[in-house]
C-alpha cells in the first residue's frame, strides 16, 4: 500500500505547506508514502518521492494567482497521468486543496480503476475563490476578498465548480479537518459528505525550543540590533501581512496606548505580505515598532519566547492559526478574535482575551488588561496554563496519531 498526498500548490509555504511537509516527513519512516504537486519550490530540495510537474510557474500568476489559473492545465494533466499510471488497488489518495480534484478526475479519466480506491479530502478549508459567491453571502470572506476580480473570475469557473463536487460526491470516502469551525465550513458547501474533526492544530514540540525572556531577547538582539530590555513590555504579531490579518489596526490600537503614555510597548510585526512595504514606511519613524519580515526557522522560538502577549486579529480565519498555538507555548498572553479558529485553541480569561476584531476599543482595552496582568504573579498562571494546554491538546505527537488513525492504517 502506498499513500498518494495530493498538495498541489508549494507556491505560498504558510500553513498548510508546513503541515503537508510534516505529515509527508514523519509517514515516510513508517509507510511508502508518495507527495505529488504541480510547481517545484525549494521546500522540497532533497526530499525522495516528491512528483512535480514542471519548475516553470503558470503564465499570468500575477493576475490569476495559482489555484484557479487557467494555465495549470498542462501541469494538471502531466500529474494526472503520472498517478494514473503508478497506482495501485490498494493505495490510498488523500487530497488536500484545490486544483486536487482536478488531477484525480483527469487521472480517473485515464484510468478508471481509481473510481475504486480509497479517497480522503482533507480540508483546510473551501476554496474562497471557486465558492466565492457561496460564501460572500453567508459573510465568511476577509474584508481583502471583497473585490471586482474574485467575482468576476468566479463567474467563470462553473465547469470545475462541477468537477470540485462530482470528485467529493462520486469518489471521496470522508473528508478530515483540523478544526470544528472548518468542519462546519465545509458540510455547508459539500452536504453529502462524511466529514468530521480528526486532527488538531500542533506545535512540533520537539523542534521548539524555549528560552526565558531574557535569553531570547538577548538571541533578538544580537541578530537584529534592536536593544530589547528585560524591562520592556514586548507585543508580538506574526503571519502574512494581508488586509485581513488586521496588522493596520493593531499598528494603531498600540499608537494609541503609546500616547496614552501610561504603557510604553514595543511591537515586533514578524512575516511578509502584499502590506509589507506599506508598513515599513508607516513604520519608519516609529522607534517602538519593529519590522522583522520573513523570520528564519532558527528565530522563531526566541521571537515568541520574547514577548508577553501575542495578537492576532485575522477576520474569519478558519483553523487555528498556528501562531496563536505556538505563542501560547512560549507563554504569551493572546489576544485573538472571538470568531473562527482560536476559540477552539485558547479560552476567554483564562489564557488571554477573546475580542470582536471589528472593535478597536475592545481590542486596546484587552491589551491594557494584559499589562496590567503582567505585573501580577496572574501572569504566570495564566501563561502557564496555555502552555500546559499546548503541551497536552497541540502536539504533533497527537496530530500525527490522529492522522494514522483518519487513515485507518
Amino acid at each position: 500500500m502506498n499513500i498518494k498526498i495530493i498538495h498541489p500548490l508549494f507556491t505560498i509555504y504558510g500553513g498548510a505547506e508546513k503541515v503537508v511537509l510534516d505529515w509527508f516527513n514523519q509517514l515516510k519512516k513508517e509507510h511508502e508514502v508518495e507527495l505529488h504537486t504541480l510547481y517545484y519550490n525549494n521546500c522540497l530540495k532533497n526530499l525522495e518521492n516528491v512528483f512535480w510537474a514542471t519548475k516553470e510557474l503558470p503564465k499570468l500568476n500575477n493576475v490569476f494567482g495559482f489555484k484557479i489559473n487557467p494555465f495549470n492545465r498542462k501541469a494538471i494533466k502531466i500529474t494526472a497521468k503520472h498517478l494514473a499510471e503508478n497506482i495501485k488497488k490498494e493505495d490510498i489518495i488523500f487530497y488536500t486543496v484545490f486544483p486536487a480534484p482536478l488531477i484525480i478526475n483527469e487521472a480517473i479519466k485515464i484510468n478508471p480503476s481509481i473510481k475504486n480506491n480509497k479517497i480522503i479530502f482533507h480540508s483546510f478549508e473551501p476554496d474562497r475563490i471557486l465558492y466565492y459567491r457561496e460564501q460572500k453571502k453567508l459573510n465568511l470572506l476577509p474584508p481583502d476578498v471583497h473585490n471586482w476580480k474574485f467575482n468576476l473570475i468566479t463567474r467563470v469557473l462553473g465547469r470545475w465548480r462541477r468537477i470540485d463536487k462530482k470528485v467529493v460526491n462520486k469518489y471521496v470516502d470522508y473528508s478530515t479537518t483540523m478544526s470544528d469551525f472548518v468542519t462546519a465550513l465545509t458540510k455547508k458547501f459539500y452536504s453529502k459528505l462524511k466529514v468530521s474533526t480528526v486532527m488538531e492544530m500542533y506545535v512540533h514540540l520537539d523542534n521548539f525550543k524555549l528560552f526565558s525572556k531574557e535569553q531570547a531577547r538577548k538571541n533578538l538582539n544580537e541578530h537584529y540590533k534592536f536593544g530589547l530590555k528585560n524591562s520592556d513590555f514586548i507585543i508580538l504579531s506574526m503571519g502574512r501581512l494581508e488586509k485581513s490579518k488586521g496588522v493596520e489596526e493593531l499598528l494603531e490600537i498600540v499608537k494609541q496606548i503609546k500616547e496614552e503614555g501610561k504603557i510604553q510597548p514595543k511591537l515586533l510585526i514578524g512575516g511578509k505580505g502584499e502590506l509589507y512595504d506599506f508598513l515599513i514606511e508607516k513604520t519608519k519613524n516609529l522607534n517602538y515598532v519593529h519590522m522583522l519580515g520573513f523570520v528564519p526557522d532558527k528565530l522563531l522560538s526566541s521571537l515568541y519566547c520574547a514577548g508577553n502577549i501575542f495578537v492576532f486579529l485575522g477576520i474569519n480565519e478558519t483553523g487555528g492559526p498556528l501562531t496563536v498555538i505556538e505563542a501560547m507555548y512560549a507563554k504569551n498572553l493572546i489576544v485573538a478574535s472571538n470568531k473562527g479558529g482560536p476559540p477552539e485553541l485558547m479560552e476567554d480569561e483564562k489564557h488571554g482575551f477573546l475580542v470582536d476584531t471589528t472593535n478597536n476599543k475592545e481590542i486596546k482595552e484587552a491589551i491594557k488588561k494584559c499589562y496590567d496582568v503582567w505585573k501580577t504573579k496572574e501572569y504566570n498562571k495564566m501563561t502557564s496554563e496555555g502552555q500546559k494546554k499546548v503541551t497536552k491538546f497541540f502536539s504533533f505527537k497527537r496530530n500525527y496519531k490522529d492522522l494514522i488513525n483518519a487513515l485507518k492504517l
